[in-house]
């Protein structure tokens, strides 16, 4: 997990670990939060360029997939 991911070098940083890991991460940028219950999640932003994705490499190609879904329950 990469919180502050707008920080300068934070995304890079991760996508190496990622990578060397061969794991799936969430990016979070600040102004976000993931809630994680059981097996379900939730996305909260307080503000509308804050983001969460789902981070991984498939065959050495980085892939994100942003988590959308803000203030509503998805299992995970």
């Amino acid at each position: 997990m990469c919180p502050h991911a707008d920080e300068e070098g934070r995304i890079e940083s991760s996508k190496g670990h990622l990578k060397n890991l061969n794991k799936k991460g969430l990016i979070l940028s600040n102004c976000s939060a993931l809630i994680i219950l059981d097996n379900n999640y939730k996305v909260l932003k307080s503000s509308d360029d804050a983001f969460i994705n789902l981070a991984y490499y498939i065959e050495n190609e980085f892939v994100e997939r942003t988590l959308d879904c803000e203030g509503k329950i998805e299992e995970l």
